[in-house]
Formats: structure tokens, C-alpha cells, sequence
């Protein structure tokens, strides 16, 4: 009688678990052949009720007992990832995946158990783990076996997941496979992990359609980064210029000389007038507090020969960081050299030598007011303006001299 009441308890608990926790397909099975009746009440009970400290303690006694026995590295698997302690979990997973025997269906379980709790990760990390060890069970293709339709967003995040494991394995047709499984049209992160994993595989033209989508939905840095990368490898540097531009202005870990060569790169290849349009049009519609774009684009600009602009840049830059000796004297550079605005030069100078009084900034103040004051008297000034007007738009030696009348 005794025994009855038990095995119809454990008929009971499998009743309850198929229910609690659904099986992806018929042919996935749980693993009652691995596991005790009491270990597969144990992970109902964490599957369905809080955790308490006596369950916790009662497990890590089973390992302490047992190093080998992988059924109670599997239910802490499962306990951890409840708890969203995650590297704990991982260290379990790792444990239970070197133990266990190597049985697909098992696997499933596991990550069935995980999808439940929402652990994605964790999840992926098994499946990617079973992947190798089964490699037909686990194919892309037959993860819609595994989840099917009822379990679509669980598909998705498993998909998503092991796209990004597979990218950083360099497994990039594998994360291209993945990523396209794991949307449905509206996933831009997945649009994302497919652009990077087609432009690894040198396709640059295919990798624009998911990268834009990435780009113009998330409108992030890294979004920004590898849409502009993409417009650059197939030619087209008017329309990279735009996201080069956001990811400058929005990053927070600016390493400057990458977007100078970006910068200087561009403006090489687009006409001025598209780029003083292009950069107006950004600066105009986004308000921008982040000083070093101001700093890495006027001097971009200034190399570029586009000092017009350059000015512009530098006047923003000072507005921001007031105390920048480097600004203020470009910007009187500029506007001596540039644009023979001389008294707005002398301004510039004068700020400069007040932030750095044994530089050259004084030099060229002393220089630049004793002219001025001899301007008057001197023809020189009018020949060399005359000069300048006549040439500098086609004399770049005349361009980047000195002007000292």
C-alpha cells in the first residue's frame, strides 16, 4: 500500500510538471530516466514557489555529499537563475553540462526549465553547448521544432542569444541564420547582429538594408558606428557622413583619432557644399552638449580646408568648455588667416594669452594689434587682402601661410 501511495505520488508530480512546465514537442521527454521522484518534485517546487533558505541549504548539502551528482548541479541551475544570480547559475551549468549524460533531450529540458524562468542567457549558453554536442538536433532550422509557435517569443530570445554567441565565436553565417530566425519584422537588435555578421563576410551592400533598420529604430552608437562603416565601404560618404556625426556626438567613450580619420576620410570625398549642408542640417536639429564633438569636428574641418565652418565648431566649443586655451586660439588662427576678421582675431588671442600666458598666443596678439595699428598707413595690408581675395580659394600654400603684412 505503501509503495502505491508513492509511485502515485510520482505519477502526480510528472502530471504536474508536464503542466507547469511545457515540453517544446512530443518527442522531448523529461528526464525521469536521469532523475529521482524527489529531485523532480524538488524542481517543481522551485519552478513554482518561492525559494527559501532551507531549499538553498539542502542542495548545496547534496553537492557538498556528491561532487559527481549532476541532477543537483542541474536543479541549482535552475534555482540560481530564478534568483537572476547568474554567475552562479553559470558555474552550475558548467558543472551539470561536464557531468550529465549526453542525451539532446536533456538539454532541451533544461533550457525548456530556463526559458520559464526567463533566463534567456543561461538558456542560449546550454542550447549553444548542445549545438556542439548534437549538431543536428539543434540547428537553426529545428529551433521551431523545439519552440514552436505557442513559444514564439521564447524562439525569438534563444534565437537572438545564440546569434550573438555564434558572431563571437566567428561563426557569422551560423549568427546570420540566428538573427533572421529570431525576427519577425520588428527585432532591430536582430537586424543589428545580421548587418555586423554580413559585413564580417565582406557583403557590405547586403549588410546596408539591416543596418539602416538597425540604425534609423534604435539610433544608438554602435547602430551608427558600423551603418556609417557600410555606407563607406560601398562609396557612398555623403549619406555616412550623417550617422559618423551621431555616434561622435553621442559617445561616451570617444577614442578621437578614429573619428578624425572617419571625418577626414569624408570630407575628402564630398563636395563642401553637401558637407557644410549635411553638418549644419545636424547641428541645427540636435542639441548637443558633448564638448569633444565640437573639438574633433572643427579641427576635422579645419584640415579639410572648410574654416568657415571650422569657426562655427570652435564658437560652440568655447560656449561649452570657456576655459579651453586650444579653441580660442584655433579660432583666432581662423579668423586672421581665414576670413581676415582681425578684430575678432585679436578677442580670440587675448582669451588665449589670459588661459596660457607664456604660449604663442602672445606672440601673435603683439604681432597682430601692431599691425592693426599701423594698418592706416601701411598699403601692405591692402595688397596682401587683395592678394588673398584673388588666390586663397585656389592657392592652398597661400591658404595655410601666416598672414604677417
Amino acid at each position: 500500500m505503501k509503495k502505491l501511495a508513492i509511485n502515485l505520488l510520482g505519477i502526480l508530480a510528472l502530471i504536474i510538471l508536464v503542466l507547469v512546465i511545457p515540453i517544446a514537442n512530443s518527442e522531448v521527454t523529461s528526464p525521469i530516466n536521469y532523475m529521482t521522484n524527489e529531485e523532480i518534485a524538488i524542481e517543481i517546487k522551485i519552478c513554482t514557489q518561492p525559494i527559501t533558505n532551507t531549499l538553498i541549504a539542502s542542495l548545496e548539502n547534496k553537492v557538498n555529499a556528491s561532487k559527481d551528482c549532476w541532477q543537483t548541479h542541474f536543479l541549482l541551475t535552475i534555482l540560481y537563475s530564478k534568483l537572476k544570480m547568474t554567475a552562479l547559475a553559470n558555474t552550475e551549468m558548467k558543472k551539470f553540462a561536464d557531468l550529465a549524460p549526453k542525451d539532446a533531450k536533456l538539454y532541451t529540458w533544461l533550457v525548456n526549465s530556463l526559458v520559464n524562468l526567463n533566463n534567456i542567457d543561461i538558456a542560449a549558453e546550454i542550447l549553444n553547448q548542445a549545438s556542439i554536442l548534437f549538431p543536428e538536433n539543434f540547428l537553426p532550422e529545428n529551433l521551431q521544432k523545439i519552440y514552436p509557435a505557442k513559444n514564439q517569443k521564447s524562439l525569438k530570445g534563444i534565437s537572438l542569444a545564440l546569434a550573438k554567441l555564434a558572431f563571437h565565436k566567428g561563426d557569422y553565417y551560423r549568427a546570420i541564420q540566428l538573427s533572421r530566425l529570431a525576427n519577425t519584422g520588428d527585432n532591430y537588435y536582430a537586424y543589428f547582429d545580421e548587418g555586423i555578421a554580413l559585413m564580417n563576410l565582406g557583403q557590405f551592400k547586403q549588410a546596408l538594408k539591416p543596418l539602416s533598420l538597425a540604425y534609423y529604430h534604435i539610433k544608438e552608437v554602435p547602430s551608427a558606428q558600423f551603418y556609417a562603416k557600410a555606407l563607406l565601404w560601398i562609396g557612398n560618404y555623403k549619406s555616412a557622413l550623417e550617422p559618423t556625426l551621431f555616434a561622435l556626438a553621442n559617445d561616451e567613450t570617444i577614442i578621437t583619432k578614429s573619428y578624425s580619420d572617419m571625418l577626414n576620410l569624408l570630407f575628402s570625398k564630398i563636395p563642401k557644399s553637401d558637407t557644410y549642408n549635411i553638418i549644419l542640417n545636424f547641428t541645427n536639429n540636435n542639441k548637443i552638449k558633448n564638448a569633444l564633438f565640437y573639438s574633433v569636428l572643427a579641427k576635422s574641418l579645419d584640415k579639410a580646408g572648410l574654416q568657415e565652418l571650422a569657426i562655427t565648431e570652435y564658437n560652440s566649443l568655447v560656449k561649452l568648455e570657456p576655459q579651453n586655451f586650444e579653441a580660442w586660439y584655433n579660432l583666432a588662427s581662423d579668423y586672421e588667416k581665414y576670413t581676415r576678421n582681425y578684430d575678432q582675431a585679436i578677442k580670440c588671442y587675448k582669451k588665449a594669452y589670459e588661459l596660457n600666458p607664456y604660449s604663442k598666443a602672445y606672440d601673435n596678439l603683439v604681432r597682430l594689434q601692431e599691425r592693426m595699428n599701423d594698418k592706416p598707413t601701411d598699403i601692405s595690408w591692402y595688397i596682401k587682402d587683395f592678394m588673398i581675395n584673388l588666390f586663397m580659394h585656389n592657392n592652398e600654400d597661400l591658404n595655410n601661410q601666416e598672414i604677417t603684412p
